[in-house]
Protein backbone atom coordinates (compact mmCIF):
# COMPACT_ATOMS: atom_id res chain seq x y z
CA UNK A 1 0.00 0.00 0.00
CA UNK A 2 1.02 3.56 -0.54
CA UNK A 3 1.12 5.45 2.80
CA UNK A 4 0.40 8.77 1.09
CA UNK A 5 -3.13 7.58 0.31
CA UNK A 6 -3.87 7.50 4.01
CA UNK A 7 -2.04 10.67 5.03
CA UNK A 8 -4.99 12.92 4.21
CA UNK A 9 -7.48 10.91 6.23
CA UNK A 10 -5.24 10.68 9.28
CA UNK A 11 -3.67 14.10 9.28
CA UNK A 12 -6.36 16.02 7.36
CA UNK A 13 -7.27 19.52 8.37
CA UNK A 14 -11.00 18.77 8.61
CA UNK A 15 -12.30 17.91 12.08
CA UNK A 16 -14.15 14.66 12.56
CA UNK A 17 -17.94 14.59 12.91
CA UNK A 18 -17.61 13.79 16.62
CA UNK A 19 -15.57 16.95 17.18
CA UNK A 20 -18.35 19.06 15.66
CA UNK A 21 -20.95 18.18 18.26
CA UNK A 22 -22.78 15.34 19.95
CA UNK A 23 -23.40 12.18 17.97
CA UNK A 24 -27.04 12.08 19.12
CA UNK A 25 -29.42 14.99 19.28
CA UNK A 26 -29.57 16.61 22.71
CA UNK A 27 -32.69 18.60 21.79
CA UNK A 28 -35.23 17.91 24.54
CA UNK A 29 -38.40 19.68 23.45
CA UNK A 30 -40.64 18.56 26.33
CA UNK A 31 -39.18 18.57 29.83
CA UNK A 32 -42.23 17.46 31.81
CA UNK A 33 -45.71 16.01 31.52
CA UNK A 34 -47.13 19.38 32.58
CA UNK A 35 -45.30 21.02 29.70
CA UNK A 36 -46.61 18.37 27.30
CA UNK A 37 -50.15 19.02 28.53
CA UNK A 38 -49.84 22.73 27.76
CA UNK A 39 -49.00 22.09 24.08
CA UNK A 40 -51.74 22.95 21.62
CA UNK A 41 -52.21 20.92 18.46
CA UNK A 42 -50.38 23.68 16.55
CA UNK A 43 -47.49 23.49 19.06
CA UNK A 44 -47.29 19.72 18.60
CA UNK A 45 -47.19 20.06 14.81
CA UNK A 46 -44.43 22.69 15.02
CA UNK A 47 -42.50 20.49 17.42
CA UNK A 48 -42.79 17.44 15.19
CA UNK A 49 -41.49 19.43 12.25
CA UNK A 50 -38.46 20.52 14.33
CA UNK A 51 -37.55 17.00 15.45
CA UNK A 52 -34.85 15.34 13.37
CA UNK A 53 -36.24 11.95 14.40
CA UNK A 54 -39.66 12.63 12.86
CA UNK A 55 -39.71 11.19 9.35
CA UNK A 56 -43.41 10.52 8.84
CA UNK A 57 -46.32 12.47 7.51
CA UNK A 58 -48.60 14.60 9.63
CA UNK A 59 -52.27 13.68 9.83
CA UNK A 60 -54.73 15.99 8.11
CA UNK A 61 -56.20 18.74 10.32
CA UNK A 62 -59.68 17.25 9.99
CA UNK A 63 -58.41 13.90 11.26
CA UNK A 64 -56.77 15.61 14.27
CA UNK A 65 -59.99 17.50 14.98
CA UNK A 66 -61.89 14.18 15.02
CA UNK A 67 -59.22 12.36 17.04
CA UNK A 68 -56.89 14.68 19.00
CA UNK A 69 -54.80 11.72 20.18
CA UNK A 70 -53.37 11.27 16.67
CA UNK A 71 -50.67 13.89 17.28
CA UNK A 72 -49.92 12.48 20.73
CA UNK A 73 -49.49 9.01 19.23
CA UNK A 74 -46.88 10.39 16.84
CA UNK A 75 -45.13 12.70 19.31
CA UNK A 76 -44.96 10.62 22.49
CA UNK A 77 -42.49 8.00 21.13
CA UNK A 78 -40.14 10.84 20.11
CA UNK A 79 -39.97 12.70 23.43
CA UNK A 80 -37.78 12.12 26.47
CA UNK A 81 -38.13 8.73 28.15
CA UNK A 82 -39.13 10.16 31.54
CA UNK A 83 -41.97 12.26 30.07
CA UNK A 84 -43.04 9.37 27.85
CA UNK A 85 -43.22 7.05 30.87
CA UNK A 86 -45.28 9.57 32.87
CA UNK A 87 -47.66 9.90 29.92
CA UNK A 88 -48.00 6.11 29.62
CA UNK A 89 -48.68 5.73 33.36
CA UNK A 90 -51.35 8.42 33.27
CA UNK A 91 -52.89 6.88 30.15
CA UNK A 92 -53.04 3.44 31.78
CA UNK A 93 -54.67 4.91 34.90
CA UNK A 94 -57.26 6.77 32.81
CA UNK A 95 -58.14 3.49 31.10
CA UNK A 96 -58.44 1.82 34.52
CA UNK A 97 -55.49 -0.48 33.83
CA UNK A 98 -53.77 -0.12 37.19
CA UNK A 99 -51.80 -3.32 36.68
CA UNK A 100 -50.08 -1.78 33.64
CA UNK A 101 -49.60 1.53 35.46
CA UNK A 102 -47.87 -0.26 38.35
CA UNK A 103 -45.72 -2.29 35.95
CA UNK A 104 -44.64 0.92 34.22
CA UNK A 105 -43.76 2.47 37.59
CA UNK A 106 -41.63 -0.55 38.50
CA UNK A 107 -39.65 -0.19 35.25
CA UNK A 108 -38.63 3.40 35.97
CA UNK A 109 -34.89 3.83 35.50
CA UNK A 110 -32.60 5.23 38.21
CA UNK A 111 -32.28 8.41 36.12
CA UNK A 112 -36.04 8.89 36.16
CA UNK A 113 -36.20 8.26 39.91
CA UNK A 114 -33.60 10.99 40.44
CA UNK A 115 -35.75 13.48 38.55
Amino acid sequence: TNPTLFDGSIQGSQPSAAANGPVFSTFNPVASLDEFDTLSDDDKVRLLLKLESFKGALPRPRAVKNDPSLLDNILVPLIDESVRRQYQIRDAERRGDFKEANALREEISPRQRAL
